[in-house]
């Protein structure tokens, strides 16, 4: 099929031949067949204007009426007759997890034209693919700022490879990128807002189902450049950039992180600070992360609180998350009180413990009554243990001393 498209006399001569042949019943049965995408099949089968030259006769006259279209997507039986039939070809496995709205047929033929057309796309085209592959893979979302792939493309580009470009190498470069492949997406596509749906303030890009994959297996271990880092925390949503801040940290890249955990505060606040503030005091930035710390709790969430509270017990500086709990205590926070307890015994401080677990009792959660008693055993204070369950055991029944 591919000689016919070029509208050569060879190409004329092959529809001949094969209308001879299918024509000739002392040859019969024959079947030819072929598949063409429907761009093709219009061009081969166009009726030309009159007066005009008519370079695909003899294909035109081969091939009306005998066409049998095929859908642009499995149905739902198709679908579930490639799943039973998919233990058989690992690539229809693949394609059926990975092919978008059922269309198997394209996915399985655009995607080895995906990866050549990666391979071999010039320069600035290969920084803006690439930028995508890692912006993915750290953790952002499909939808591509590109405000975000046109500041990280420089840092995937040579100073001559840099120098080399044309001023509008942008523009060439997203051209390339959005050219559609066998039926199936272009490796880097705009995304076109429905009528109805707000449009966003700039352009944002799709990188193909297939080179992400490919991007996940193949780049795992590649050391994204500095100008993707800063792209991420100058154009990521905050609403990604607590995950993109994970993958920072994860590299060692705490300075980077702590940025993007910044970004991220206006959405999700107090898991910012949580995580900022473990990383430092991890890091042994203590001093930095006491700040951090004061922030987490200023924002009023008890389970921040207590979370500052057992982090810096661990590293010794109970003292200084005290003041955080009784302020919570004083609201009569129970659960307060009952952590300042165990963070209290734990730190081998039991008599300002058991102060704490008698606080407890007093606004009626009297279940550090047994807990009490049994520190008490511990440090062979039997006396004492003896008074506290049976507090428990007036408090809560028999069942308080099992």
């Amino acid at each position: 099929m591919s000689a016919m498209l070029t509208a050569s006399p060879l190409g004329e001569r092959l529809a001949a031949k094969l209308r001879t042949l299918l024509a000739d019943p002392g040859r019969a049965p024959v079947l030819v067949l072929g598949t063409l995408w429907p761009d093709y099949w219009r061009t081969l089968t166009l009726q030309p204007e009159p007066g005009r030259e008519d370079p695909y006769h003899q294909a035109r006259a081969l091939l009306v009426g005998h066409d049998l279209s095929v859908p642009p997507a499995f149905s739902n039986t198709d679908l579930r007759a490639l799943t039973d039939r998919a233990v058989e070809d690992p690539r229809l496995v693949y394609a059926a997890d990975h092919a978008e709205s059922g269309a198997i047929t394209q996915y399985l033929a655009g995607a080895p034209a995906l990866l050549e057309r990666y391979r071999t796309a010039p320069d600035g085209a290969r920084s803006l693919i690439e930028a995508a592959m890692d912006a993915r893979r750290l953790g952002h979302g499909p939808a591509l700022p590109l405000a975000l792939l046109e500041a990280a493309a420089p840092g995937y580009l040579t100073d001559t490879q840099w120098d080399l470009l044309d001023e509008d190498w942008l523009e060439q470069a997203l051209a390339y990128n959005a050219k559609p492949l066998r039926g199936a997406r272009g490796v880097l596509t705009r995304i076109r807002p429905r009528p109805g749906h707000p449009a966003p303030a700039q352009p944002h890009y799709r990188l193909a189902d297939y080179l992400e994959q490919h991007s996940h297996r193949h780049r795992h271990t590649l050391r994204s450049p500095a100008t993707l880092w800063n792209a991420l925390i100058d154009h990521a949503p905050a609403a990604e950039c607590l995950t993109l801040a994970h993958a920072a940290q994860t590299r060692g890249l705490l300075r980077i992180a702590l940025h993007l955990c910044a970004t991220t505060a206006d959405v999700d606040k107090d898991s910012a600070l949580r995580l900022v503030a473990g990383w430092l005091t991890d890091a042994g930035r203590l001093n930095q992360a006491l700040n951090w710390y004061d922030c987490a709790v200023d924002a009023g969430d008890l389970t921040t609180l207590l979370w500052a509270a057992e982090r810096l017990a661990k590293v010794d500086h109970l003292d200084y998350v005290l003041p955080w709990i009784e302020r919570a205590a004083d609201a009569e926070d129970t659960e307060a009180v009952r952590w300042t307890a165990l963070l209290l015994a734990r730190a081998d401080r039991l008599d300002e413990a058991l102060i704490w677990a008698e606080r407890a009792a007093a606004a009626g959660n009297t279940g550090l009554l047994r807990w009490a008693a049994g520190r008490l055993v511990v440090a062979d204070r039997l006396d004492e243990a003896l008074l506290w369950g049976e507090r428990a055991v007036n408090a809560g029944g028999t069942e308080a001393l099992q």
